[in-house]
C-alpha cells in the first residue's frame, strides 16, 4: 500500500496532465474531460486518505483532515481548469500554464504524502506556507473567470456577486484555519474580509482595466487583509511590518497598472 500511495503523486498528475491537454485537441468534450481531472483530484486525496495513518486517532478523524486537505486543491484546479478554458494567449503559453499548474499540484500530493507517511521528511509549516500561496492564486483564478463569463456570457453580475461571496468566505475562513488561527473570536475577522473584498470585487468591475488586472489588484488586496489580519492575532503586527507590507502591495500595485493594457 506504501509503494502505491508514493505513485500517486506521479500517477495523479500526469493523468491531469493528460486530460488537460486533451480538452485542447478536442474542444467538444471539454466538459467530460473537465469533470475526469476533478475526479481524478478527489480519487488521489481519497487514496492516501483511505487507510489508517499513524496520528490519526480515529475514522472520523481521519475523515475530517481528508476534507480539510482536499478542498483547497480541489477549488485551485477547477479555477485554473476554468481559468485556462479563456486564456486568448498562444497556444504555447497554454502549454506552459497546464504545465505549472500540474506541477504545483504533484507538489501538493507530495507535500501530502511527506506529511501523512514520512514525517521525518516533512519539513514544519510547508503545507501551511503552501497552502496559503494556492489561497491567493485560486481567489485570481476564480475572480478573473468570474469577470469572463459575466462579460462573455452576458449572466447577471448579481449572480456571480453571491458567488463570489462565498468563494470569498471559504478562502478567508481556510486561509484561518491552515495558519492555525481560526476561532469562534476570529470569525468577526473573516466576515469583515468577505464583505470588504466582496465589495472591492463590484467596485473593481468598473475600472477600464482587463479581467487579469482586475483580479491582480483584488488578490492584491485580499493578501493585505488576511495577512495583517494574522499578525493582528498573533499579537506580532508593527508599525514596521505594516509598513513593510504597505510597500510591497503600493509596488506591486504600480508595476501592475502600469503595465496593463486599458479596455
Amino acid at each position: 500500500m506504501f509503494i502505491l500511495n508514493r505513485l500517486i503523486p506521479f500517477i495523479g498528475s500526469f493523468l491531469i496532465l493528460l486530460l488537460w491537454e486533451l480538452c485542447f485537441v478536442k474542444p467538444r468534450l471539454i466538459l467530460v474531460f473537465g469533470a475526469g481531472i476533478l475526479m481524478i483530484v478527489f480519487l488521489s486525496f481519497w487514496r492516501l486518505f483511505k487507510h489508517p495513518i499513524e496520528g490519526l486517532s480515529s475514522a472520523d478523524k481521519q475523515g475530517k483532515d481528508f476534507w480539510h486537505f482536499f478542498c483547497l486543491p480541489f477549488l485551485f484546479i477547477f479555477s485554473a481548469f476554468l481559468f485556462s478554458i479563456f486564456l486568448l494567449s498562444s497556444h504555447l503559453f497554454r502549454h506552459i500554464f497546464i504545465l505549472t499548474i500540474v506541477f504545483l499540484f504533484y507538489l501538493i500530493l507530495e507535500s501530502i504524502f511527506n506529511f501523512l507517511y514520512r514525517p521525518n521528511v516533512y519539513q514544519t509549516h510547508s503545507i501551511e506556507s503552501f497552502f496559503s500561496y494556492l489561497n491567493l492564486l485560486t481567489l485570481f483564478f476564480l475572480s478573473s473567470s468570474f469577470y469572463n463569463l459575466i462579460f462573455f456570457l452576458n449572466i447577471s453580475f448579481w449572480l456571480f456577486l453571491i458567488f463570489f461571496f462565498f468563494v470569498a468566505l471559504f478562502l478567508s475562513f481556510y486561509f484561518f484555519w491552515v495558519n492555525k488561527i481560526l476561532s469562534k473570536e476570529n470569525v468577526l475577522y473573516i466576515l469583515i474580509i468577505t464583505l470588504i473584498l466582496t465589495e472591492f470585487f463590484w467596485i473593481i468591475s468598473f475600472l477600464p482595466t482587463n479581467f487579469y488586472v482586475n483580479s491582480l489588484i483584488l488578490m492584491l488586496i485580499y493578501y493585505l487583509m488576511v495577512v495583517s489580519s494574522k499578525y493582528c492575532i498573533l499579537k506580532i503586527l508593527n508599525k514596521k511590518s505594516i509598513r513593510q507590507y504597505l510597500i510591497v502591495a503600493g509596488i506591486a500595485f504600480l508595476l501592475v497598472l502600469l503595465t496593463a493594457q486599458w479596455r
